[in-house]
């Protein structure tokens, strides 16, 4: 998703206002940069980390009281061979699918800190979700976007799959797909309940 200089503003003002940390759980937060782009057609997408990063990002957190783990920018090599795969209408599964569970391993792995994952197109959010729902219970998601995301293989008009990942989490969905290659791992983590949206367009 690309970001603009005032979208990151908007995010380190509202972490700097935290009068604790997010959770009680953690002080500490994990930024990491997927460099994802194949879940869409827009060449560029995956350039977001690093763009906020030259905005300034990093630094406007560490301003905050959490105490900031930066693990890079992520998957910048997963691209190429199993681009270009199509699986009925859906495009790039395998190639998306690997890249959201290296996401979701990324988060499960350190249950200690707060997660803020940056790509990248939307498709990577079936990792990051799945990977916090994943050691946390009772996880609710709020999604602020235009769209809701939750094509399916057999729904989906344009085949990209980051119109999908909602559809790829909720149980209700389980029987409405066919399992898409390269998310054999992914467990549906959540209910219709645990899910808000804002902002919906269409």
């Amino acid at each position: 998703m690309a970001v603009s200089r005032r979208a990151a503003s908007k995010i380190s003002s509202w972490l700097s206002r935290q009068s604790r940390p997010i959770h009680d759980f953690a002080s500490q937060l994990s930024y990491s940069g997927i460099c994802c782009e194949v879940g869409q057609p827009k060449k560029g997408v995956a350039h977001g980390p690093q763009s906020l990063r030259e905005f300034g990002l990093l630094s406007k957190l560490e301003s905050t009281r959490f105490t900031v783990l930066d693990r890079g920018d992520k998957l910048k090599e997963i691209t190429g061979p199993i681009e270009g795969e199509l699986v009925g209408r859906v495009k790039n599964p395998s190639a998306v699918g690997k890249i959201c569970e290296e996401v979701s391993n990324l988060i499960a792995e350190d249950k200690d800190s707060v997660h803020l994952t940056v790509g990248g197109d939307h498709s990577v959010a079936a990792g990051s979700v799945h990977g916090h729902a994943s050691i946390r219970d009772n996880v609710g998601l709020i999604w602020v976007d235009a769209h809701a995301d939750i094509n399916t293989a057999e729904t989906t008009p344009s085949g990209n799959m980051h119109g999908m990942p909602l559809s790829l989490l909720l149980r209700e969905l389980g029987d409405s797909s066919a399992p898409l290659p390269g998310f054999e791992w992914c467990s549906r983590r959540l209910t219709s309940k645990d899910l808000v949206y804002i902002g919906l367009r269409d």
